[in-house]
């Protein structure tokens, strides 16, 4: 019973995330990386937004022309209020496999230590890799060929190869 509440209070709590109006946008989703708000164009007709499921997943990805989207980063003190240029969120190279199947040391997300990049590892122990169809936000590009992303869910620098970005969202 207890975990049946637990997980009915999560579902809840991460639903009110897509609920329009929330910061003034009409959609608003968050992640470990970045938040995203969802602003109806003023070219659009307010009777264009769907309702319900109809504004998640792939029906979402139909209707984005019909939407200003901007990004924010997730900065120190929880607030998502540090927008982020297009030209920093890239989409990545990906070979199309799931995190419990991917191979590819270039897919993960690394922190530093010392010298070191080591793969970073989500609180329940799983390590973290990037995700297919996903953006990232590039605060940094250096010589060594390691990318810094913007600040994040977990507060502590984390890293991408550069040899997998694709191309930053203004080209799209």
């Amino acid at each position: 019973m207890k975990y049946l509440f637990i997980f009915i209070s999560i579902f809840l709590f991460f639903g009110c995330f897509g609920k329009p109006n929330f910061m003034g946008a009409d959609k608003y989703t968050t992640g470990a990386f970045m938040t995203s708000r969802w602003y109806l164009n003023p070219e659009s007709n307010k009777e264009d937004i769907p309702k319900g499921t109809a504004f998640y997943g792939a029906s979402a990805d139909k209707i984005k022309d019909k939407f200003i989207i901007k990004n924010y980063e997730k900065t120190q003190d929880g607030k998502d209020d540090i927008e982020i240029p297009k030209k920093d969120i890239w989409t990545i190279k990906h070979n199309g496999k799931r995190f419990n199947y991917q191979d590819d040391d270039n897919l993960f997300i690394y922190k530093k230590q010392g010298n070191k990049y080591i793969k970073h590892t989500w609180e329940g122990g799983r390590i973290v890799t990037l995700t297919d169809g996903s953006e990232y936000p590039v605060k940094e590009c250096y010589s060594d060929g390691w990318c810094k992303l913007y600040p994040n869910y977990w507060k502590i620098d984390l890293y991408i190869r550069q040899s997998i970005l694709d191309k930053p969202l203004s080209e799209e």
